[in-house]
């Protein structure tokens, strides 16, 4: 039998509600028990609390891996674009795209645009420049080492994201969270490492300087330390002024770089660059939606799915066929993320 501590109110009330017709209302007085003095009571609907949580993360895994799907051309923008810009500049129409739509929505004095400002915008500065950096530090990288191992290392991210989940969060992951994770790393460093003709040629993959290493390995760390922030943020702010902080901040960072890097556009990739921003804003509402759901470091694996449809949109897109390399690391990263999703529910 499972124990919950509860107050006296509260067992008087989930007494008095004990007829079918009040039991979500003894369920919701079971989910505001409380650490202050009080008795501890048999409480049969905390298998009801067990299976909530259990659907609140099934809803969070779903809701990161669409933000995943939905961000798939966002990171392949420049290669849509023909690798005609810099990515820098790509990013600073992106940002001020999600500006212009967000200020629309806040002219137009909608309900939820109301309450957007944060008690402490230094933390979403500190987020927007975790995330700049970083993704400066991941377009450095390949320069200076071969492009798979780059990415390969990048991928570490979720290992640190998950090793600081639990001093920075207080997360707890279960060994059934690292095999899962492990399963997925071990799918995704599979597609990787898959050179496109389908060989498994990788000579000299590892012949690569120390601080092309440096800058992937600092790249992780800092979109790991980004992630941390958004799951701080996501449980205490309104998404809509989570979106207007970064896309502003970021749009400061990435100013200066793009104006002194701007190439001349045609309309037609001017309007696409354009289109950017609400992808991207969609695809972090959805991340931030999964945070105030699951954990960070529960999530975290399901961020190498991104892998798969990218794979997809290659085929889709450009004609890539993937490898048999390929094919056999999505599977397995769908492989660990069922093993993810198999885990019990906190009590």
């Amino acid at each position: 039998m499972q124990y919950l501590k509860i107050t006296p109110i509260h067992f008087r009330m989930i007494i008095f509600d004990i007829t079918i017709h009040k039991w979500i209302a003894a369920i919701a007085f079971c989910q505001l028990a409380s650490p202050l003095p009080g008795g501890y009571i048999p409480c049969e609907c905390q298998r009801w609390n067990l299976y909530m949580d259990r659907r609140s993360i099934l809803i969070g895994a779903a809701l990161f891996v669409l933000g995943a799907a939905v961000y798939t051309p966002v990171f392949a923008s420049a290669k849509i674009l023909d690798g005609q810009y810099s990515p820098i500049q790509i990013l600073f129409v992106r940002y001020v795209s999600a500006l212009v739509i967000l200020g629309t929505l806040r002219a137009m004095n909608l309900s939820f645009t109301r309450h957007w400002r944060s008690p402490k915008p230094s933390s979403h500065l500190v987020r927007a420049a975790f995330g700049s950096s970083g993704g400066l530090l991941a377009i450095y990288a390949p320069a200076l080492m071969p492009v798979a191992a780059a990415t390969a290392l990048s991928l570490t991210e979720i290992v640190f994201l998950m090793v600081l989940a639990a001093p920075l969060l207080g997360e707890r992951v279960t060994r059934r969270g690292w095999t899962g994770a492990g399963i997925c790393l071990t799918g995704a460093l599979i597609i990787v490492l898959a050179p496109g003709d389908g060989t498994s040629d990788l000579s000299g993959l590892f012949a690569f300087s120390p601080w092309g290493m440096a800058a992937a390995l600092g790249g992780a760390v800092l979109i790991a330390g980004e992630a941390v922030m958004i799951k701080r943020l996501s449980v205490r702010e309104k998404a809509y002024g989570v979106l207007l902080y970064v896309s502003a901040f970021s749009g400061l960072i990435w100013m200066v770089p793009a104006v002194l890097l701007w190439e001349a556009s045609p309309w037609s990739d001017l309007a696409l660059m354009f289109a950017l921003g609400p992808l991207a804003m969609t695809g972090q509402l959805c991340f931030i939606l999964s945070y105030r759901l699951a954990d960070a470091a529960f999530l975290a694996p399901f961020t190498y799915t991104w892998l798969i449809f990218a794979s997809g949109l290659g085929f889709l897109a450009f004609g890539e066929v993937p490898s048999e390399q390929t094919i056999i690391g999505a599977v397995i990263i769908v492989g660990g993320g069922l093993v993810l999703l198999g885990r019990k529910a906190p009590a």
